[in-house]
């Protein structure tokens, strides 16, 4: 992870099936796949600086479709509503275009 850059949120979920979290940083959401069941291993499925983010929707109660600046996108089946997803990323994306000063 890059300097200044930390996890608030993190939520369980699935994205194409593949178990792991949606994990929001100061400067990005990442999807981090688990796998393993007594030994576990990680992977980021994908990592997307707030940015690229060019927009997000809820599809049903629990899916949270990702849209990219590229056009692409990602549907995230949360394990938990996607309102509070939504709020979260929202406030996050928000600070992260706060101009921050130089010392």
């Amino acid at each position: 992870m890059e300097t200044g850059d930390s996890i608030q949120r993190d939520y369980p979920g699935r994205i194409e099936g593949k178990y792991g979290y949606l994990v929001l940083t100061k400067k990005k959401m990442m999807f981090i796949k688990e796998e393993g069941f007594l030994s576990k291993n990680y992977s980021v499925v994908f990592n997307l600086p707030y940015n690229r983010v060019q927009g997000y929707s809820t599809k049903q109660k629990s899916n949270l479709e990702i849209i990219d600046t590229s056009g692409g996108s990602q549907t995230f089946v949360s394990e938990v509503i996607t309102s509070n997803i939504e709020d979260a990323l929202k406030s996050l994306i928000t600070a992260s275009k706060v101009a921050v000063p130089v010392s």
